[in-house]
């Protein structure tokens, strides 16, 4: 499973499970300095055999890698921090879609407790991909270019792995059940809620200046699924 993680606070918990290379891309070189102490906290990830760091921008690295990912991934980035526009918009969304080998995923955190820039993102990722399915109250976004197979004898085999297991279980995820409990639903309900504009891009990074952003929640917020409770799932994301 080739993965790809941007940058590497999220690298170790992917390289963690088998069979996976991870390609963590890191702009900043004491980041990866700065990891090192933190080993026993991020799967060892700059000491993995199976992880291949490179200093560079994430986008970059996208823009001209010919290597293609059946997962692809980042660390969780306030988007309403000085330059992480970028990293919600619709020409990023969109290079992670097309780096996708057939059947590959991309996954997308998005902050819910910012009412004003969550339909932004969510209307950004889905209009980049033509499937999304949501969990953990949609504060999970995963996109792909083929509709998702939550197929449960084929997660039950994946979960019988013992590494497998012993992650999800560290989670508190000890069945397919447990696993399923956090998903919230396909893209439809979402679409159909908050439209098909505006969105984030490169020329209007709109999360940047949330503050100019009018007040008050979008009316299709209100027929969302309610924001639940702590998802263990995102207990690993950078």
């Amino acid at each position: 499973v080739q993965t790809c993680a941007l940058p590497i606070s999220t690298g170790g918990a992917v390289a963690a499970y088998p069979n996976v290379q991870v390609d963590v891309i890191e702009l900043s070189p004491s980041m990866v300095t700065g990891a090192t102490y933190f080993a026993d906290h991020n799967f060892h990830v700059t000491e993995r055999p199976n992880v291949h760091i490179k200093l560079d921008d994430g986008l970059n690295h996208l823009l001209v890698t010919p290597k293609k990912y059946d997962v692809a991934t980042a660390d969780i980035i306030q988007p309403d921090h000085v330059g992480a526009g970028n990293l919600y918009s619709k020409e990023y969304f969109t290079l992670l879609r097309k780096g996708l080998a057939p059947g590959g995923i991309v996954a997308q955190w998005a902050e819910r407790g910012k009412p004003k820039l969550y339909p932004y993102i969510v209307r950004t990722f889905l209009d980049a991909f033509p499937h999304v399915s949501f969990w953990c109250s949609g504060r999970i976004m995963l996109g792909t270019n083929e509709p998702l197979d939550l197929n449960r004898e084929r997660l039950a085999r994946n979960l019988a792995d013992p590494t497998v297991a012993k992650l999800f279980a560290d989670l508190g995820i000890l069945s397919v059940d447990d696993l399923l409990a956090h998903y919230t639903g396909d893209d439809s309900v979402f679409r159909q809620s908050l439209g098909a504009s505006p969105v984030v891009s490169d020329d209007r990074p709109v999360t940047e200046y949330f503050r100019v952003l009018p007040d008050g929640d979008e009316p299709g917020l209100a027929k969302l699924p309610p924001d639940g409770k702590s998802c263990p799932l995102l207990a690993r994301a950078g």
